[in-house]
């Protein structure tokens, strides 16, 4: 497969999995204060697997200049714990391990779901090699999900240091599960539980408390509004869908992320519409 992204459908393929991707990934905070330790989400479609890899690996900013706040002068630093050669060279393995496991990937549905991408977020705590901690967190979700990793790459070259590992959903070398593998919102929340149980802890993290969930009048109303102020700024209507449809359940964190102040859901809802449309400094 030619690694260069020409077509509109690619280009159109990566820009709503950027779109998702920048919606999933909320500020990179300490664990030691009350940040989510990751962030993960399916890959459907073979193209949008191609994309997270051309990202991680950092050969698309290379095709096409820096993007999402990449600062080139530091990607050189970025520190690659697993990597199956170039995104061609991994997309090949990808096609033979499938056949291998009599699959044949031209009958696979085209938004079967090509992978599961893993987000790190977390920072170790001062003094802890970055390096190491992040080897832990990618050992974590290998034996967790126990599927291949096709790609984890530590970016120093954004904000804050993160984590991205992308998996291949093959079960047990014979069935693409990635539906079943990711699992249900009762299931993130387990694996949540597992991370804190197995690697968190022993880091000094503390997991935070469970928020309440945000009123469904107030939830509906919240995202026409952040449908209406990304409609504002040019982003396109299949992006801003890609970019809300994480945040369906709870959009607070998107609020936070694009400067809103998320009220207090004590207050009445006039007092509440006014709070929320106001823009932080």
């Amino acid at each position: 497969m030619n690694s260069a992204m020409t077509t509109a459908d690619e280009r159109g393929d990566f820009l709503l999995w950027m779109g998702e991707t920048a919606a999933q990934e909320i500020a990179k905070e300490d664990l030691s204060g009350s940040g989510i330790p990751f962030k993960s989400k399916k890959l459907k479609r073979v193209s949008h697997l191609r994309a997270a890899l051309l990202h991680n690996s950092r050969e698309l900013a290379a095709q096409v200049g820096p993007y999402n706040e990449i600062d080139p002068a530091r990607m050189s630093k970025n520190i690659v714990l697993r990597q199956r050669g170039t995104v061609d060279e991994t997309m090949f393995w990808v096609y033979e391990t499938i056949r291998e496991a009599g699959i044949d990937p031209h009958r696979v549905r085209k938004d079967a779901i090509y992978g599961i991408e893993v987000v790190f977020i977390c920072l170790p705590p001062k003094g802890e090699d970055i390096a190491s901690f992040y080897e832990e967190c990618t050992r974590w979700a290998e034996s967790h999900f126990g599927v291949p990793v096709l790609s984890s790459v530590v970016h120093l070259d954004q904000g804050s240091p993160h984590c991205h590992v992308i998996l291949l959903p093959l079960v047990e070398g014979m069935k693409m599960r990635g539906g079943a593998l990711y699992g249900k919102p009762s299931d993130l929340r387990a694996r949540l539980d597992k991370f804190y149980e197995e690697v968190g802890y022993r880091y000094g993290f503390t997991r935070p408390p469970k928020r309440q969930p945000m009123p469904s009048r107030l939830r509906k109303w919240a995202m026409e509004r952040l449908f209406r102020f990304l409609a504002e700024k040019g982003v396109p209507e299949a992006v801003i869908k890609a970019m809300l449809k994480p945040h369906s359940n709870d959009p607070s964190d998107l609020l936070q992320l694009l400067g809103f102040t998320v009220p207090d859901l004590d207050q009445k809802p006039n007092a509440v519409t006014r709070y929320m449309t106001k823009r932080v400094a």
